[in-house]
């Protein structure tokens, strides 16, 4: 067996990536930047929008913050 490798596709295509990363650098608004979270951390930017548009890409919010996160460039 192949530890840690994955055996099926993406389920993130390019053309997915490219509409990921082109929706994250127009900079939409989202509430709670900077709020003090339960756990006394700020919220950042990248992780509130992974949370909002983690459904509308069918993946985890933890996979689409690093897909961010790689991709584009801060």
């Amino acid at each position: 067996m192949r530890k840690g490798k994955v055996w099926r596709p993406q389920k993130i295509t390019e053309d997915v990536l490219k509409q990921i990363v082109d929706e994250y650098n127009s900079k939409p608004i989202l509430n709670g930047v900077g709020k003090i979270q339960r756990n006394g951390k700020k919220a950042s930017y990248v992780w509130l929008f992974a949370k909002d548009r983690a459904g509308k890409y069918g993946v985890t919010p933890t996979r689409l913050r690093q897909v961010i996160e790689k991709n584009v460039s801060q």
